[in-house]
């Protein structure tokens, strides 16, 4: 989900859907990897895309917080375990 059109989101709602979605994504890739092993090349494929999305989504995460640190509201620092969680 984008705001290409606005300059932030319209709203909180659309906001918590937003995040809402997100969380529920990275659940589904959590499912996926617990079924996945190490010894087969297949799964080792499959966790090497895992490890390369991690990293992309841990850069992207990243900017939220500091776009919206930047814009003095959440995630604060005292808040951050419970946005991660």
């Amino acid at each position: 989900m984008t705001w290409i059109e606005e300059e932030q989101c319209g709203s909180q709602e659309r906001l918590d859907e937003a995040v809402a979605k997100f969380e529920n994504q990275l659940e589904r890739i959590k499912e996926e990897i617990s079924m996945l092993g190490l010894k087969d090349t297949e799964s080792q494929k499959k966790l090497k895309v895992v490890q390369d999305l991690s990293v992309y989504l841990s850069f992207h995460i990243g900017e939220i917080i500091l776009m919206r640190r930047m814009r003095g509201n959440y995630p604060l620092p005292h808040q951050m375990k419970e946005f991660l969680g």
